[in-house]
């Protein structure tokens, strides 16, 4: 493959100001100076945390043949091309977008956001165009998946250097749609810039991630990115009976189609925005299944879906209209939705041949959490236990919140450690223990800063008939203390203390 020399890559940032030789073999476009190899083009990136520029001289070291920054030319990048910018992050998408050439113009490319359910909806969407005759990729907060290979995420949208290429990886491996889950991270820092999207969907909108944003607004601003950046050739999918869903409706140039659950207001309705394309008219909700009727434009699609929780008939129904949207058939709506693999760590059900339920969810925040505890509640007989934390250096202001939730949501409550960070466990749990008190001073509940030990004090508590809710870390196998990596899965560690119980307790109920 014949690579691109920087002046052809620079058509892309048609800004830039060049200090140097433009004429120059570029073998590769990097943000992190760490995977800079001879020939490649250094972005130094200003971060959240850490500013690109603090690591020129290793860049320079390893080889870069060029430097892109937002800053006038710095001496100890002296013997370099210099080209600035006037914001590295968009030319780092960009220019990387421009080096794979272009990929996502070979790709039916449809984009999930949303502060729940992207995940869900993203696997649902590609296991319909699967079942319609397609080859879709993924990349999402699990796995990244490019033709036959699945790959462990580490973020759930990648900087844009790896996103290009894995969208480059997906064109050779031949697949006709890649599903990408945008996080408003991501969006905010522009790592989708310039993509080319055919759909995009919108899940909903509660608090999280303020630690970041700092304000609501911000938040929703950067979620509003993903549609602002849509031209009228391509599809905002948006939930009819949720105002968010009406906001992007009026600034998007997309055309709009739109989904429910169930009978929507009268005064809903009066809006020209909220007739919904897709309707689910009818459900039911067991463990590890959910059948539902929808309606769509070209009449009904019954299904089964392997997933546990009323919250995922929101999800089967924007990825529904994702699908009618793309022009998927019906049939391959219908059975997609019941070849979805179950998604780890979401409402995951732990069978070890206990006489109670336990269950294994990514809920962090408080309306995930509520969510889950209703689903849970429909399919549990006696009581609901619930283990839970909220993550350190993160945003305080949803902590208490998560606290009254739980409170109002299950029958007893073990408060333990999630992703403590740098900040103090007992600190985080005080927090959380103020809206447990607030919202129901009679609910018994223990502060186990352990969670190991948490998970196992609910396993021992639990009896015939009740269930058991982990919350929080869902699919992570790592749990995050100080700045270390600790190897954690809430989900084998409930499988260890099950096992740990004696046979006949298991047995017995007792």
């Amino acid at each position: 493959m014949r690579r691109p020399s920087l002046s052809n890559l620079l058509e892309a940032t048609p800004d830039a100001e060049i200090d140097g030789g433009a004429e120059i073999e570029v073998t590769g476009v990097e943000c992190d100076s760490r995977r800079v190899t001879p020939g490649k083009l250094f972005v130094a990136v200003r971060g959240w945390r850490e500013d690109g520029h603090r690591y020129l001289p290793q860049a320079l070291d390893a080889g870069a043949c060029a430097i892109v920054s937002s800053t006038p030319r710095q001496a100890r990048a002296c013997g370099v091309t210099w080209v600035r910018v006037a914001d590295e992050r968009p030319a780092l998408a960009r220019l990387a977008r421009r080096f794979h050439g272009d990929p996502d113009l070979e790709l039916a490319l449809v984009g999930v956001t949303g502060t729940k359910g992207k995940t869900t909806t993203a696997w649902l969407i590609e296991s319909m165009i699967e079942a319609s005759g397609g080859k879709p990729g993924g990349i999402g907060t699990i796995r990244t998946r490019i033709g036959d290979q699945n790959e462990i995420s580490t973020l759930t949208t990648p900087d844009a250097p790896t996103l290009c290429a894995q969208l480059a990886r997906m064109v050779k491996e031949k697949c006709t749609h890649a599903v990408l889950e945008a996080s408003s991270q991501a969006l905010h820092q522009s790592r989708v810039e310039g993509l080319s999207f055919r759909c995009a969907v919108f899940t909903n909108f509660t608090q999280d991630h303020l630690d970041y944003h700092k304000t609501l607004e911000a938040y929703f601003e950067s979620k509003a990115r993903l549609f602002r950046s849509l031209d009228e050739h391509a599809v905002a999918v948006l939930p009819a009976d949720d105002p968010h869903g009406e906001r992007l409706a009026r600034l998007t140039e997309a055309r709009v189609v739109t989904y429910a659950v169930g009978r929507l207001p009268s005064t809903t309705r009066e809006h020209w925005w909220a007739v919904p394309e897709v309707q689910v008219e009818s459900a039911q909700v067991s463990l590890g299944s959910t059948t539902a009727v929808l309606r769509t434009p070209r009449g009904s699609i019954h299904t089964r879906m392997p997933l546990t929780g009323r919250h995922n008939l929101r999800n089967l129904a924007a990825a529904a209209t994702a699908a009618w949207s793309l022009r998927i058939p019906d049939a391959a709506i219908a059975s997609g939705a019941a070849r979805v693999e179950p998604i780890p760590g979401r409402m995951e059900p732990i069978d070890e041949g206990q006489s109670f339920l336990v269950i294994v969810d990514f809920a962090h925040n408080e309306d995930a959490l509520r969510n889950a505890l209703s689903s849970l509640r429909e399919l549990t007989r006696d009581r609901l236990l619930c283990v839970f934390g909220c993550g350190g250096d993160r945003d305080r202001s949803k902590r208490a919140p998560m606290g009254a939730a739980a409170a109002a949501g299950a029958d007893r409550l073990y408060l333990t450690s999630d992703n403590p960070r740098r900040e103090d466990p007992l600190a985080i749990l005080r927090d959380i223990e103020l809206g447990v008190k607030q919202a129901s001073p009679e609910r018994p509940y223990q502060v186990i800063p352990d969670r190991a030990a948490a998970i196992s004090a609910a396993v021992s508590e639990a009896r015939q008939g009740d269930a058991v809710l982990i919350a929080g870390k869902g699919h992570e196998r790592e749990q995050l203390v100080a700045d270390r990596r600790l190897p954690f899965d809430d989900r084998e560690q409930a499988r260890i203390c099950l096992r740990a119980l004696s046979g006949g307790r298991l047995a017995e109920g007792e």
